[in-house]
């Protein structure tokens, strides 16, 4: 354990070069550098980090940026005053002679939001230090300056940066400025440029301008296809969430992309759009078609395929939907489809024991077709079957006074197919269980059977009784308890 040592004045007086309120911070005495890394428990210790950051040496210092950043970043501020906290960074970002320690300042600049540090940030944009410099500018980035003409100029000196990730949130900062200045530096360096840096492709998203959806569409058209890339697959799950129906044509050959996850951004836009001239492309994606390779990661552009033929409601996809049917996805995309054969296919994953179809069987209007479905071809698991059905017609209990109940027990019992199964035959065990009956608008019976040991109630089981034929019988178990 390191025990260096961290001796504070009982008060310290805060003031600023750059014009910064005055205010007070708490004593800090005996601090070990062990001690600042928990710190960052609580925002209640943010004036105290503060307070080292201004007058402890430079380990303490630089200890006590990374845990302020930290706490600032997963914790907040807390009660303390946003204001007053942008100007404590500030004072450290302009004063401190410690490159680490502005580093981490600016970054907690960032996380705080707070304009009041811009200029402190963009003091530090001809820092020596790249990483200072790349925290400054994704700090004046995070800030959102909108209209702020100084950060706009420092930006664009920044894109001429020698490190990539400067440029990069330099482009990002210059979109979060906006007005038609930012856009005429972005469009410029756009028509410059062969191929998009990250940052400028983001900044175009940023933008969502006519003119920048033009660009980033050059942008994607033109991009290689070998390999993967994270700028046209941004680019496209970008096109996918804008969802503009008269960019279909532009966009629906990308469902054939070399890259997977452009793929998936296609199929996305295609679903979104509800385009059926993508369908049997779409088909295609999910069925593995000789042109297009599988393996792990295209998992998701076939789940996104079959998303967007659900909502395409493309009845001929339900074949290969089908195979499919152990997903939600594909159930979800069965169900927005909604045919008779789309249906058909639900209740066959269901019966071959698959989990997903359950969560399509969940409504009274569907306990005509479950049924008809169930009786040609019944569930494996007859208790799966009761579970189902009790969900269905739960919202239709019907409530019934103590007469009525009556008359609808004994019309039950009349109409009971096997009554010799239905209680023990022998008396005193017969006298051990208790049955309890709850009545639907639909012709079903719940009966919960409790039995008796040692004179209490241990455990009941929920038995789901249907009429069929004029008789009622058995559905299966669907529920019980033990006490």
């Amino acid at each position: 354990m390191r025990t260096t040592m961290l001796m504070l004045a009982t008060f310290v007086a805060m003031t600023s070069p750059v014009g910064i309120a005055q205010t007070t911070l708490p004593a800090i005495e005996s601090v070990t550098l062990d001690e600042i890394d928990g710190m960052t428990s609580s925002p209640v210790n943010l004036p105290k980090l503060l307070a080292i950051i201004r007058d402890g040496d430079e380990p303490h210092r630089k200890k006590a940026a990374w845990a302020t950043w930290s706490l600032m970043y997963y914790k907040g501020i807390g009660k303390a005053s946003s204001d007053f906290v942008a100007d404590s960074l500030a004072q450290a970002i302009m004063t401190d002679k410690c490159a680490y320690v502005q580093q981490y300042c600016a970054d907690a600049a960032g996380a705080l939001k707070n304009d009041r540090a811009l200029d402190a940030l963009l003091s530090l944009m001809k820092h020596e230090d790249q990483y200072v410099r790349g925290e400054a500018i994704e700090a004046i980035y995070e800030i959102k300056p909108k209209g702020n003409a100084k950060v706009l100029a420092a930006s664009v000196d920044a894109l001429d940066d020698k490190t990539q990730r400067v440029r990069d949130f330099a482009y990002m900062a210059i979109a979060a400025v906006g007005g038609g200045g930012a856009q005429n530096v972005l469009l410029g360096r756009a028509a410059r440029l062969t191929e998009f840096p990250f940052g400028l492709v983001q900044a175009l998203i940023a933008l969502d301008t006519p003119e920048a959806r033009a660009a980033l569409l050059m942008e994607l058209k033109r991009a290689p296809q070998e390999g993967v890339s994270s700028n046209r697959s941004n680019i496209m799950v970008y096109f996918a969430n804008v969802a503009d129906k008269a960019m279909a044509d532009d966009l629906r050959p990308f469902l054939g992309d070399k890259d997977w996850r452009v793929r998936t951004g296609a199929a996305m836009y295609c679903g979104n759009v509800k385009d059926p001239k993508a369908a049997p492309r779409l088909r295609e994606l999910v069925a593995g078609s000789q042109t297009v390779g599988w393996n792990q990661d295209e998992d998701n552009a076939r789940l996104h395929a079959i998303e967007a033929l659900g909502k395409i409601k493309d009845a001929q996809a339900v074949p290969v939907i089908r195979k499919y049917a152990q997903l939600k996805e594909a159930i979800d995309a069965l169900s927005a489809i909604g045919t008779d054969t789309a249906i058909d296919a639900i209740y066959d994953g269901l019966a071959d024991g698959l989990e997903a179809p359950r969560s399509y069987w969940k409504s009274g209007k569907q306990i005509d077709v479950f049924l008809r479905h169930y009786d040609a071809k019944p569930l494996k698991n007859e208790n799966q079957a009761a579970w189902l059905l009790r969900g269905m017609i739960e919202e239709e209990r019907l409530k019934l006074d103590a007469e009525q109940a009556a008359r609808k027990q004994a019309e039950f019992l009349s109409k009971l197919a096997d009554k010799d199964r239905f209680l023990p035959q022998d008396k005193k065990k017969a006298e051990s269980v208790e049955s309890s009956y709850t009545f639907y608008k639909k012709p079903f019976v719940l009966v919960i059977f409790t039995y008796k040991e040692s004179g209490r109630f241990v455990r009941s089981t929920d038995v789901l009784f249907r009429l069929k034929d004029g008789k009622y019988v058995r559905v299966g178990i669907s529920g019980g308890a033990k006490s």
